[in-house]
């Protein structure tokens, strides 16, 4: 917590703009309090909530995106290479970036879940194991409800495993389709295993979330949340 207010008070005195602010510091470090009110109200009308809080798409691309680059960095140095093979070395060292955004971000349950899956990854990578993904899946969730066992009282914990535990069953589907095809069977399965326990939690419903998110998640994942972290880099 130490750590994210430092990161927090050098941000601020470069952020004058209160609507880019308040978006740039929810993306970044998870911090929520700078949205205002008329920005989570279009953001739960249009189901885009989830692409302002730090979730398992942020953690994933920001380890994958460090350990590609650290992986080329270390293939250039032959005697490292000999010791260890830059594609463990680049694993090893997206989850270290993982943990630390992880933590920074507020440490909450779809980071957690992230986090886990990246580890259980990383640590079959080194074994040259193969784990399937729904068992990798369980034992994040095992391992969350061992260290909080309130957790599935909270609507963050069902909503982050339904959504990954849809896009893996989902996955034996997309073989031989199209990239937009596979996009839109990806983010229609998903919306529909979301919306019963949006309802349960009491969460508005979007019915256009579907095909915004279309557009939005490559937006954010590819353009817009990379270089808010490297800006925060910088």
């Amino acid at each position: 917590e130490r750590l994210r207010q430092w990161v927090l008070a050098l941000m601020q005195p470069h952020l004058s703009d209160q609507v880019g602010s308040g978006m740039l510091l929810a993306l970044t470090l998870g911090v929520r309090s700078g949205l205002s009110a008329d920005q989570r109200q279009v953001l739960a009308a249009t189901g885009t909530s989830h692409l302002f809080a730090i979730s398992g798409l942020h953690i994933g691309l920001a380890a994958a995106a460090f350990g590609l680059l650290f992986a080329a960095l270390w293939r250039r140095i032959p005697r490292l290479c000999a010791v260890y093979p830059a594609q463990m070395a680049g694993a090893c060292a997206g989850l270290l970036l993982a943990l630390l955004y992880a933590l920074i971000s507020g440490f909450e349950l779809p980071a957690q879940r992230a986090l886990i899956m990246l580890a259980i990854g990383v640590m079959a990578l080194l074994w040259r194991e193969r784990i399937p993904p729904l068992q990798v899946l369980a034992l994040a969730m095992l391992v969350i409800l061992i260290r909080q066992p309130s957790a599935p009282l909270e609507a963050g914990f069902w909503l982050s495993f339904t959504a990954v535990a849809a896009i893996f069953a989902l996955m034996p589907h997309l073989s031989g389709r199209d990239w937009l095809s596979q996009a839109i069977i990806l983010q229609c399965g998903v919306s529909i295993a979301l919306y019963p326990l949006l309802m349960m939690f009491g969460m508005p419903g979007s019915l256009l979330g579907p095909l915004i998110n279309l557009l939005l998640i490559p937006l954010f994942g590819l353009l817009i949340v990379p270089l808010s972290l490297l800006g925060v880099l910088l």
